[in-house]
C-alpha cells in the first residue's frame, strides 16, 4: 500500500477518534432533569449523540487493521478507486454503529421509564443487574453476535 494512502486512512481515523473523545470529554452527559424530562426530543437527541459519538471513539480503533486490510485488497483490484471504496466501507461500518446507537437510546429511555436503571444507567436492583449480565453473557456466545 502506498505510504500516502496509509497516512490518509490512519490520519482520518485518528482524527475521528480524537474528535469523538474530545466531544465526550467536554459534553455533559444527558440527564432527564436538565434536558426537559425523559420524554423530550432534546433528551433523546442528546442521548443518541452520546451513544453515536461513543461508538466512534470506541469502535474505530478496533476496526483500523481491518480497514487497512480492506484498502490493500481494493488497491489490488481497483487501484484508481481504492480510497473511495475504503471510505464507503468505513461509512457502512459507522452507519451500522449509528443504527445501534438508535437502539441503545431507545432501550436506555425505556429502561429508565420502567425503573430498571436510574438516570445514570445504574441497575435499580441486584436481580435486574444479574438478569442484564446473564442476557449479555448469552449474547456473547450466540451465533447472531
Amino acid at each position: 500500500m502506498p505510504a500516502r494512502d496509509r497516512l490518509i486512512i490512519l490520519g482520518s481515523l485518528a482524527a475521528l477518534v480524537a474528535i469523538a473523545w474530545v466531544y465526550l470529554w467536554f459534553a455533559p452527559m444527558p440527564m432527564p432533569a436538565t434536558s426537559g424530562g425523559l420524554d423530550t426530543t432534546h433528551y433523546a437527541a442528546m442521548t443518541f449523540a452520546m451513544w453515536a459519538v461513543m461508538m466512534v471513539g470506541m469502535m474505530v480503533p478496533s476496526v483500523t487493521p481491518v480497514v487497512l486490510l480492506y484498502h490493500r485488497t481494493q488497491r489490488h483490484w481497483r487501484p484508481d478507486a481504492a480510497l473511495a471504496h475504503t471510505s464507503a466501507f468505513i461509512g457502512g461500518y459507522l452507519l451500522a454503529w449509528t443504527l445501534f446507537s438508535v437502539l441503545a437510546t431507545w432501550l436506555q429511555i425505556r429502561w429508565i421509564h420502567s425503573g430498571w436503571i436510574d438516570d445514570m444507567g445504574v441497575a435499580s436492583s441486584r436481580n435486574i443487574a444479574a438478569f442484564m449480565l446473564m442476557a449479555l453473557a448469552i449474547y456473547q456466545w450466540a451465533p447472531a453476535k
